[in-house]
């Protein structure tokens, strides 16, 4: 080993005793407890490099990574490779990639052939197609519902195991059998199939999975603690029993995807499958000064589903955290956008160092309305579908958008399902009589549609009801619309709440009310909203660029694994962090919590105030806005508890 040390050192690679000690670990079950910036990529590759040293007698293709993103692979292969003594080309010949790569490669050299559904587009072209044919195309949203079935497919449960109480769950459950039903008959597979295609086939041949056993000496997992059933299950069936050389390498403290169906259990109860587990714990942070450290250290320590740790760092410099308590959510983006432009303008920074986290989307509306204003360039990372766009906010602002410029088609169709219509029918339908009659509203010809008495009457509702919204401002507008039928609709329609729970409903509402205060007229508003699509459009193309000057903007879900040297947080408040939505988990029945209890879902929404703090290298502004949803907002409790 010192040989090793000795090699690395040369190059620059430098490990602390807790390091040394898991490089050396390579024979048995050993959970590696990673701590947020503890150099785990370095153990990771240093440790490989060990083994081939160590072992004359091992091939590199008789060691496997497994990795949940395919940037983390690539990350650890080139770490592998630029390690001297093992030779040249040597990191190629390793087994690595993310678990649908891996198990993908397994199942063609075992004879599968099905095509593989990578397209989302295509995805949701065949989901699409079910639900016309089912007549379920007004009701259900294909991502929704492709979502939800990878999340069964995740959990290891077939059309056949779903519940089927009402008539929503009967819905899913015949859209998931046919989606099954199409993809065996257009040999296709979806990237869930893989992983449960790899299972059967590892559970029943028995060959097979002995042949595996057999390969694959060593096995080292990144991330468990993101692992799901299906993941879970997986490892179990190919770790070889004689010799148990398995790694897991994870930090309970950031499982933050209990949407995805983690759980914590998998990498807390890991004892009771590998017997003689040794745990190492990397606590020394690299990467994040002490002062920032020591915050996420008073914050986790509170939760319970923990094996437990106390990271220590390694940089100090004189900016403790800051924390501001503007009145609202839009003096909070007007702050934290003076500040950025403050360090940029200063030299100090460029915009690329900044990290804007929030808890959820609906959250980024004001900062990204003031960037634009503002002229700022900003990239959204993750989900960037603009607040604006939304199906929830598009029939809402659909009808301002009739109330400046009534003959505007796209609208119809927007407004349409609240009527109880087809959106699909009613624009084709609008369209055709504009041509014909241009001086009326195009709303108003959908009375000549073969409709039932209620839904006509719903329109001349309709009808004087745009009308009135011309004289209001946008924010009395919005309240008018909520209050006269959308919010009621939405109770009614069961299918809103199938992936969320009725305050993210709530919160995007509220947030677009708050969106319109600064206007006086509808038109000035529908104005500027245009203007911010068209800036979200120039922000797509700034997304193509190889690491683009501009400000970053994720929820705390896609900051997991990122850093930067300042860090925002906007939202650290009681309602927002911890969300609403976990505090009363236990009453939900949608997907997300459905399996949570208050404790766990209050935990979850611990560690992602962890995971936020955490990614600030060497200053973290936190946030806490006075009022939120036109209420007022305590702190958050996880900073009460921090520093009570």
């Amino acid at each position: 080993m010192s040989t090793l040390v000795y090699q690395l050192q040369k190059q620059g690679i430098f490990l602390n005793p807790e390091q040394v000690e898991a490089v050396r670990s390579i024979h048995g079950p050993h959970l590696i407890l990673a701590g947020a910036g503890s150099g785990k990529t370095r153990v990771l590759a240093s440790r490989t490099a060990y083994i081939l040293t160590y072992d004359q007698d091992v091939r590199p293709n008789e060691i496997l990574l497994l990795t949940f993103t395919r940037a983390a692979a690539k990350e650890m292969l080139q770490r592998i490779d630029q390690i001297s003594s093992i030779g040249t080309g040597i990191a190629n010949q390793i087994v690595s990639g993310t678990f649908h790569s891996v198990f993908l490669r397994m199942l063609r050299k075992h004879g599968y052939t099905e095509k593989i559904l990578a397209s989302e587009k295509q995805k949701e072209y065949i989901m699409k197609n079910i639900l016309r044919k089912h007549r379920l195309d007004e009701a259900y949203e294909p991502e929704t519902v492709l979502s939800l079935i990878s999340t069964f497919k995740s959990s290891m449960l077939r059309p056949d195991d779903l519940p089927t109480e009402n008539h929503i769950q009967k819905d899913i459950q015949s859209i998931y059998r046919e989606y099954e039903s199409i993809n065996v008959q257009e040999h296709y597979m979806d990237f869930d199939d893989i992983l449960l295609e790899a299972y059967d086939l590892l559970k029943n041949d028995e060959d097979f999975r002995y042949s595996i056993q057999s390969q694959f000496r060593y096995l080292c997992i990144d991330e468990y603690q993101d692992c799901n059933k299906i993941q879970h299950e997986l490892i179990s069936l190919m770790t070889n029993p004689e010799h148990d050389n398995v790694f897991f390498v994870g930090d309970e403290d950031q499982l933050i995807y209990g949407f995805r169906n983690s759980s914590p259990e998998y990498i807390l109860n890991l004892e009771q499958t590998y017997s003689g587990l040794k745990k190492i714990i990397l606590s020394i942070n690299y990467r994040s000064t002490s002062y920032i450290v020591g915050l996420g250290n008073e914050i986790i320590k509170y939760n319970t589903e923990r094996i437990g740790k106390t990271c220590k760092a390694t940089f100090k410099n004189d900016h403790p955290p800051i924390y501001i308590r503007p009145e609202d959510t839009e003096q909070e983006a007007l702050w934290t956008v003076n500040q950025i432009l403050s360090q940029v303008n200063e030299g100090e920074k460029e915009f690329r160092d900044f990290g804007v986290l929030y808890r959820t989307n609906s959250l980024s509306r004001s900062i990204r309305d003031e960037l634009v204003r503002r002229n700022i360039p900003f990239i959204v990372l993750g989900n960037d579908q603009l607040f604006y766009e939304q199906s929830l906010i598009k029939p809402v602002l659909a009808h301002l958008r009739l109330a400046v410029n009534p003959n505007d088609i796209e609208s119809v169709g927007d407004i349409a399902p609240t009527l109880y219509i087809s959106k699909k029918i009613a624009s084709s339908h609008a369209a055709y009589y504009a041509t014909l009659e241009e001086d009326k509203p195009a709303l108003s010809f959908l009375l000549t549609l073969p409709t039932k008495e209620f839904q006509k009457q719903k329109v001349y509702e309709r009808l004087t009801l745009i009308q009135t919204l011309k004289e209001m401002t946008p924010v009395r507008a919005i309240q008018y619309i909520r209050n006269s039928f959308y919010n009621q609709y939405l109770d009614m329609d069961e299918t809103k709440n199938l992936t969320l729970h009725k305050e993210f409903l709530l919160e995007m509402l509220d947030e677009l009310e708050s969106s319109a205060k600064r206007f006086s007229t509808v038109a000035e508003y529908i104005a500027f909203i245009d203007l911010v699509i068209e800036a979200h459009k120039k922000m797509e193309e700034l997304k193509k660029q190889e690491n683009p000057n501009a400000v970053r903007l994720m929820t705390i879900h896609m900051s997991k694994g990122l850093e930067f040297d300042i860090v925002h947080i906007l939202g650290f408040s009681d309602g927002i962090l911890p969300h609403a939505s976990a505090t009363n988990a236990e009453n939900q029945n949608d997907r997300e919590k459905e399996q949570q209890d208050n404790k766990q879902a209050l935990e979850e929404e611990r560690r992602l105030a962890y995971v936020a703090v955490t990614r600030a290298k060497e200053r973290l502004v936190i946030s806490s806005p006075k009022l939120y949803r036109g209420k007022e907002s305590p702190v958050s409790p996880f900073l009460l508890e921090a520093y009570q």
